[in-house]
């Protein structure tokens, strides 16, 4: 019952602190965001009206106007989006939940269709993800160790502090290399191309740029082929992926270590019964109160050790297979 206690108080301040987390970045992003969007919309009123004055075009006039523009640019993409190409871009970004929104169904059939096929896709998607970030912790505690018996370090075991320590300088790296491709071949900068891969690999995906739009782009034409280009984009997104969920699992399991609550040992044996803490003797040797109390109490903490036992259990197998 202590044990269930701390748990439900641990998830309750874990709650408590994860909402208090979204307000205050909610905060921030109203502060730095929303004097200029205050801006772009008056700029938009101001254009609507000189518009409408201009060419006497009425609202729905200019929202017909609108979305023949965006209509358009969809039309003018490098990518065709649902050219065989394009729904190989879509199929993989619907089913790493990314979405950039960029490309949607338009049909009836096909919304249907992509319910249906996002309800397997996903979870296959995530456990193979999962899966490979298990298997790029094990590959990450070998590189460690050698590195240790290279540098002469005498212990050389490998902490979980260690193990997403090096997780996140490699992937870092990652994302320098593809956000130096990205501004290569997308015209985009340096930053941008950063921004746009980092919320592409933590699965955000905003949609404000994606790659392959830009029909005009020098960069993608100069490309040897628009094929090789593509499978170029995807490989590095899935890469990538791969790294983040490797990084991102480890900092999974270390919030865990810090929220679960830790384990006192019980005053029993498994064979003899509760021991008294005056006389230390079992159950026939004592007949003290408080050993009567205990012999009581006996059966229900044998079964609250066994549940707390289940409890641990999964946490405990994922832990040793990531950091042995």
């Amino acid at each position: 019952m202590v044990l269930l206690k701390q748990q439900n108080i641990r998830t309750a301040l874990l709650i408590l602190s994860t909402t208090i987390y979204m307000l205050l970045g909610a905060a921030v992003f109203s502060a730095l965001e929303n004097e200029t969007h205050q801006e772009q919309k008056k700029n938009y009123f101001k254009t609507y009206n000189r518009i409408k004055d201009t060419y006497n075009m009425s609202f729905q006039d200019i929202e017909d106007l609108a979305e023949y523009i965006y209509k358009r640019r969809s039309i003018n993409w490098a990518l065709e989006p649902w050219s065989y190409a394009g729904s190989v871009y879509f199929t993989s970004v619907t089913i790493t939940t990314i979405g950039y929104g960029h490309s949607v169904p338009q049909t009836v059939s096909g919304q249907i269709f992509c319910m249906l096929y996002a309800i397997i896709g996903i979870p296959l998607n995530l456990t193979m993800f999962q899966a490979i970030g298990e298997r790029m912790g094990v590959l990450m505690t070998s590189l460690l160790r050698r590195s240790k018996r290279i540098l002469g370090i005498k212990n050389k075991d490998v902490t979980l502090i260690e193990l997403v320590a090096f997780g996140l300088i490699i992937w870092t790296v990652f994302l320098c290399g593809g956000a130096a491709m990205f501004s290569r071949y997308e015209r985009w900068g340096f930053f941008r191309s950063m921004y746009y891969f980092f919320v592409t690999l933590t699965t955000i995906g905003f949609g404000d740029f994606v790659a392959l739009q830009d029909v005009n782009n020098p960069g993608t034409r100069g490309f040897q082929s628009k094929t090789l280009y593509i499978t170029s984009t995807l490989i590095m997104i899935y890469v990538g992926l791969a790294i983040a969920s490797s990084v991102i699992n480890l900092l999974v399991i270390r919030l865990m270590e810090l929220q679960q609550p830790k384990r006192r040992k019980k005053n029993l044996s498994w064979k003899s019964g509760p021991r008294c803490d005056k006389c230390r003797s079992t159950n026939g040797g004592c007949k003290s109160q408080e050993n009567v109390n205990l012999i009581e109490n006996h059966a229900v903490t044998i079964l609250n050790n066994f549940e707390d036992e289940l409890v641990f259990r999964s946490y405990k197998q994922l832990r040793n297979k990531t950091v042995s």
